[in-house]
């Protein structure tokens, strides 16, 4: 099954990056492809936190029901994504350079496996962190 994997170096400290994909509610602010997300569990932040995603998915919008499964602070957030009968882990892991903080971002499905829907993931997901670096930096 393959995987994508993908790095961005953000000029920003490592708290602020880590807290800031953390809080799920944020996803929408820089995946665009998600048009919007709900909190299901009773708390809003934290391991076990319950959300559904409202995706774009071939011009219609797929609601997507998800849930952080780890929180390494600084270093980890992990969700799930149950799409098309598999649940898919998403990760973004967090290093502290000189520079800021990179932040690697990987997810695992079956659909990756076709190169045309492949790329279209992967155009995606580039957008996803620039989107994230930007906010980020401009946030100063």
């Amino acid at each position: 099954m393959a995987q994508m994997r993908m790095e961005i170096l953000i000029a920003a400290p490592v708290d602020k990056v880590y807290d800031f994909v953390a809080n799920v509610e944020n996803h929408p602010r820089y995946a665009d492809f998600v048009e919007r997300l709900d909190i299901t569990s009773p708390y809003r932040l934290g391991l076990g936190v319950t959300f559904n995603q409202y995706l774009h998915l071939g011009g219609e919008t797929v609601a997507v029901p998800s849930q952080v499964i780890e929180l390494v602070p600084l270093q980890k957030v992990v969700w799930t994504s149950p799409h098309r009968g598999y649940v898919m882990p998403v990760t973004y892991l967090f290093e502290s350079t000189g520079q800021g903080t990179r932040v690697t971002h990987m997810a695992e499905a079956p659909w990756y496996d076709d190169p045309g829907e492949q790329s279209g993931w992967l155009e995606d997901n580039r957008r996803e962190l620039e989107n994230l670096k930007r906010l980020l930096e401009q946030a100063g």
